[in-house]
């Protein structure tokens, strides 16, 4: 009898707290779930998975993992050493952008049998049918295995246009679990009452020196058509009342004359949603004209997320950002005049010329950022802030540099485990680590445009800390901040009683999907 059965494990990646939809794992289903089971795990807070995933194992073809650098990787690797342990023989197969990027040293690993790179949803679908119908696996491009205890890497794939890609097979997870509505699982967003996370594009074409996306995607950008999005979007709004779209894209308005024309067909049809996370750049967004800008704003988008990274044009220069301070500050004004929110993300401690290693350049990219973040808020109440020291992650050329300037790489798989993009690579003085922190803490509590409604006396309390916090960020002051500490010790009050309320609760609900469920 031969098996019908897949499996695929979704960890919790660090840079998405809470759910989004396991992308990875739907892409790679396309051209298979019309022909086997597939059963996809997704880990959560609530439960641990793994007992359930292994009942599924003894038909099942192959398990599948995708994984990120960081935190993730344990948890992956935990789960595969169960699935090794009970069944010795059952395939384990990897994906993900650090299986990709650190190829030849993941597959040094025992619970590692393959890895298939880049975007995979043909390999993918070749190796299944491969092991299935026990065929020789060296012809299947952008795969990696071991063989009698060599490792072998198959030529690369060449990147498949997402328009000739069928959609995502939703039908394969619960995807109300995925929608943000207030559950246990996801909030709400700011845009909607349902909310729910999309993809129209993969790729970019820029090169910044931090990013890992031009590893995977060798600088290539492939959008879907608008006849396509438009049809996704009716698809999602008929069969899950869904009333904004957060986009998940690398980089959205690449293509200015598809975006335009997806507003169009918006308003044309009387399409109405809200549109989200929107992943752009400084040039792309000072590309749109007033009646453009216009025509955005109509159709429903309400927030741009931009990379500004720096408030110092040496460092953007040395980035390759293309962008400048002065640039960075003009599309702020022009967000504002049209009422886009617009998030901007800075990096503290870059390697460039060995300075911003040294714990004064720490200490002048969090005051350069912090001038620039300043001076957009004069121009544009409704802008955010976040920002993060510099983490290493494989690949990029600023990866390389760091290594050149003394950064010592993990010597294994499991080691990238402790890479998190909340820390810095060097040792930064925990007093330095502290004033980060009190930044975060400004830039996450200062009132924006939008304020907020006081609906309780928390909201009370809240409202007054945000207008000490925005006080302390205009006047650029941040001496004795008592409020910071004081919030830190009621927020690890919070975390030690939710530890404790969560020891003694029982049970539990794991997201585990089997086909239509």
């Amino acid at each position: 009898m031969i098996k019908r059965r897949i499996i695929l494990f979704n960890p919790k990646f660090e840079r998405h707290p809470q759910l989004i939809l396991p992308f990875a794992l739907l892409s790679i289903s396309r051209f298979l779930h019309q022909d086997f089971d597939i059963d996809i795990f997704v880990s959560t807070p609530q439960e641990d998975v793994t007992e359930k995933l292994l009942i599924k194992c003894s038909d099942a073809i192959c398990v599948g993992f995708t994984c990120l650098t960081g935190r993730n990787i344990l948890e992956s690797l935990r789960v595969a050493k169960s699935v090794r342990k009970n069944f010795p023989d059952l395939p384990l197969i990897w994906g993900g952008w650090h299986p990709t990027i650190m190829t030849d040293q993941t597959l040094e690993h025992e619970l590692v049998d393959y890895i298939v790179r880049g975007q995979g949803e043909i390999t993918f679908k070749e190796l299944v049918w491969a092991l299935v119908e026990n065929k020789d696996v060296s012809d299947i491009p952008g795969l990696s295995y071991k063989k009698e205890g060599k490792k072998y890497h198959n030529p690369n794939r060449q990147l498949c246009d997402i328009k000739l890609l069928p959609s995502l097979p939703y039908h394969l997870i619960n995807v109300e679990r995925f929608i943000y509505s207030g559950t246990e699982y996801l909030q709400f967003s700011e845009f909607g009452q349902r909310s729910i996370d999309y993809i129209s594009s993969i790729g970019c074409p820029n090169n910044c020196q931090f990013c890992s996306t031009p590893v995977i995607y060798r600088r290539r950008w492939y959008g879907n058509s608008v006849d396509k999005i438009i049809n996704d979007f009716k698809f999602l709004i008929k069969t899950y009342n869904i009333d904004s779209i957060l986009f998940r894209d690398d980089n959205v308005f690449v293509d200015k004359k598809r975006i335009l024309l997806l507003c169009e067909r918006l308003l044309e049809e009387g399409i109405s949603l809200n549109f989200g996370m929107i992943d752009t750049t400084v040039k792309q967004l000072l590309r749109f004209k007033d009646d453009e800008l216009i025509l955005l704003k109509k159709a429903g988008i309400k927030h741009v997320y931009i990379g500004a990274e720096s408030g110092d044009n040496e460092t953007l220069r040395l980035m390759n950002k293309n962008t400048t301070f002065e640039e960075i500050v003009a599309v702020s004004e022009q967000c504002a005049k049209y009422d886009i929110w617009i998030q901007f993300s800075f990096i503290i401690g870059t390697p460039f010329k060995n300075k911003n290693m040294s714990i004064k350049g720490i200490y002048e990219d969090i005051l350069n950022n912090v001038r620039l973040m300043r001076t957009i808020d004069k121009k544009n109440k409704n802008c955010s802030f976040s920002q993060g020291f510099y983490t290493p992650y494989p690949g990029n050329n600023l990866y390389f540099l760091s290594k050149k300037a003394g950064y010592q790489e993990p010597n294994s798989f499991e080691e990238w485990a402790n890479i998190s993009r909340h820390k810095s690579f060097v040792e930064v003085p925990i007093k330095l680590i502290k004033f980060a922190d009190l930044i975060d803490f400004i830039l996450t509590y200062r009132l924006r445009k939008s304020g907020m409604k006081i609906k309780c006396f928390k909201d009370f309390i809240k409202y007054i800390l945000r207008i000490i916090v925005t006080i302390r960020f205009k006047l650029n002051f941040y001496e004795f901040p008592i409020e910071f500490w004081l919030f830190r010790r009621y927020s690890k009050l919070i975390e030690e009683l939710s530890i404790t309320l969560s020891s003694l609760k029982a049970g539990g609900q794991a997201l585990v999907f089997h086909g239509n469920e």
